[in-house]
């Protein structure tokens, strides 16, 4: 029921709207709320992250995240080839010590590994990054999800899982094989 006209003549329209003569759905407290006029806020404490830190085998950690281009896992957004044209491949942003030390210019292909699963993507040098931190977006773009490398840990309130922090490890790739520390060994690609 939403169409370009009907924006323009009413200035904007909630959805859902079903049909042509539907006026919108009026969203959850217009007006106020169930309590009275104001929302009420409760104080929550913040447990600590999941205890998963940088160690020998894994030194960086790696946060995920949304990026402009793509939505939640890409199911929608991937189909959409203007959005595959801006953004067609998986990025991993990497501050350009960290990418000096592994031994990773910008713009190489590497293999994220965590625990859990291994991913490839294209290295980004990013001064967004701290050293010691990496970003990957979890949608997901040439059939690797980010997600599948996170953490499984829940919050034991809302039982949502924490994906965000993971401790991985970053090798460049040549040819389908992961080079570290000057030496080339086969993996699966």
């Amino acid at each position: 029921g939403i169409t370009y006209d009907r924006l323009e003549q009413e200035g904007g329209i909630q959805w859902p709207c079903p049909t042509s003569d539907h006026p919108g759905t009026r969203y959850l407290y217009e007006s106020d709320f169930p309590r009275g006029p104001k929302a009420k806020f409760v104080a929550f404490d913040q447990g600590p992250a999941a205890d998963e830190v940088p160690t020998e085998r894994f030194p960086l950690i790696l946060n995920t995240g949304r990026i402009l281009y793509h939505w939640h896992g890409g199911t929608i957004t991937r189909r959409a080839s203007n959005l595959m044209a801006r953004s067609p491949e998986l990025e991993l942003a990497i501050n350009a010590e960290d990418a000096q030390k592994y031994g990773i210019d910008d713009g190489d292909w590497v293999r994220v590994r965590s625990r859990r699963g291994d991913m490839e993507a294209r290295a980004l040098f990013s001064d967004k990054q701290a050293p010691g931190e990496l970003f990957v977006p979890f949608a997901k773009l040439q059939e690797h999800a980010a997600n599948y490398l996170t953490n499984p840990a829940l919050d034991p309130t809302s039982r949502i899982p924490e994906y965000k922090v993971c401790a991985v490890r970053v090798d460049k790739l040549v040819n389908g094989e992961v080079v570290s520390d000057g030496r080339r060994r086969r993996v699966r690609v």
